[in-house]
C-alpha cells in the first residue's frame, strides 16, 4: 500500500489519499508519495495488457532509461528501491505508514490553503516548462494505438 498526498483536480490543495495495490497511474499524479516497505511499484501489465497514458509520470520522475527498463521487463520495485529511484520520497515500516502520513498532512495543513495553492502552482510551473503536461496528453494517443494494434510502433527517438 502506498499513501500519497494527492490534489483533487477541482481543489489544488494537497490532501491524503490511500492508494492500495499497483496504483502507479494515480501515484504518478501525486504531489508527495510515502510508501510502506511492502509497497510494490511497477507496470507489468504494459507487457501485454495496458499502456497507461501518463506512464505514471515515470519518465519525468526516474528518467527515460529506467522507465524503459521497468516497462520492458515488468520488474516490480519495492518500497526502499522506489525511494532510491524517485518514485516515492520516503519508505517507512508498514505499521507506521498511516501515522507518518498523518504527521506529514498535519504539517502541511499548518500552511494557509491559498498560499499552499500558490506555492504548488509555482512548483508545478517548472514541470510544465519541461513539457510534462504535453507529454502526458500525447500519451493518450499511444494508449489508443496500443489497444488497437500489436504491430510495433517506433520513432526516431527510440
Amino acid at each position: 500500500m502506498a499513501v500519497a498526498l494527492v490534489p483533487p483536480e477541482a481543489d489544488h490543495r494537497p490532501g491524503p489519499r490511500l492508494l492500495p495495490g499497483l496504483a502507479n497511474e494515480l501515484v504518478g499524479c501525486c504531489d508527495l508519495v510515502v510508501c510502506g516497505t511492502s509497497s510494490r511499484f511497477g507496470f507489468p501489465e504494459m507487457r501485454q495488457v495496458a499502456l497507461f497514458p501518463t506512464l505514471g509520470f515515470w519518465p519525468d520522475r526516474i528518467g527515460i532509461q529506467r522507465t524503459k527498463e521497468l516497462a520492458f521487463t515488468g520488474r516490480l520495485v519495492e518500497g526502499p528501491e522506489a525511494v532510491e529511484l524517485g518514485l516515492a520520497m520516503e519508505c517507512v515500516p508498514d505499521e507506521t505508514l498511516e501515522a507518518r502520513v498523518d504527521e506529514l498532512a498535519a504539517s502541511i495543513a499548518e500552511v494557509d490553503a491559498n498560499r499552499l495553492s500558490v506555492v504548488k502552482a509555482a512548483i508545478n510551473g517548472w514541470a510544465e516548462a519541461r513539457g510534462v503536461r504535453a507529454a502526458a496528453l500525447r500519451g493518450s494517443d499511444f494508449h489508443a494505438i496500443y489497444h488497437q494494434s500489436s504491430a510495433p510502433i517506433g520513432s526516431a527517438d527510440d
